[in-house]
């Protein structure tokens, strides 16, 4: 059912699956405690890495316009864009991913006034993933275009996509845990679209 079904364990620590008769099953990973993902497959990641894996001349660093490419396509709203970037960042010492030079650090889900959020550290623990992703855009996106494309054009993209992410976070939670998840995403979604640069 996973088309990288090692980049899946290692990035979810409890992964609510789909067997083959369909009826739901836990695995548990390695990663981040707490994160719960529901993952519905990578059949669309395919079309999403074509641009990523096309084969690049040896020693060539990528142009700034492909590089921008790739970084849009790991920076989307979708689930298989959240997809590509676990199998980018799970293969981030290739040198296939390595040419890119992309910044991979993060500082977790940092943000300004962060006090003001319920638990702000327990949510942050359990949106790890969604704000690494986030962080990877932010960092990436951000280098390459100056700043007023990047306010005008990519920063509400990636905004976004962090506000996906930790919904779709959220949908893998027991049901009595939802509505107070959904309320912390739409927190931190509001304080990096407010202090979000």
């Amino acid at each position: 059912m996973f088309a990288d079904r090692r980049a899946h364990d290692q990035l979810s620590c409890r992964v609510t699956c789909r067997q083959s008769d369909g009826r739901l099953h836990s695995e548990k990973g390695t990663a981040v405690k707490k994160t719960r993902i529901i993952a519905s497959g990578l059949a669309g990641t395919a079309a999403a890495l074509t641009l990523i894996s096309a084969p690049a001349v040896a020693n060539a660093e990528p142009s700034k316009a492909k590089k921008l490419a790739v970084a849009v396509q790991l920076t989307l709203a979708t689930e298989d864009s959240f997809w590509a970037w676990v199998k980018f960042r799970a293969n981030r010492n290739k040198d296939s991913v390595k040419q890119y030079n992309f910044s991979w650090n993060s500082d977790g889900c940092t943000v300004k006034d962060a006090e003001k959020i319920p638990s702000v550290k327990s949510w942050g623990k359990i949106f790890a993933i969604p704000c690494m992703r986030h962080d990877f855009g932010y960092r990436n996106l951000k280098d390459l275009v100056s700043t007023k494309r990047w306010n005008d054009t990519y920063r509400k993209g990636v905004d976004q996509a962090l506000l996906q992410d930790m919904l779709r976070t959220c949908s893998g939670m027991k049901a009595y845990l939802k509505p107070s998840c959904r309320s912390a995403a739409a927190q931190f979604y509001a304080a990096v679209r407010w202090k979000g640069k």
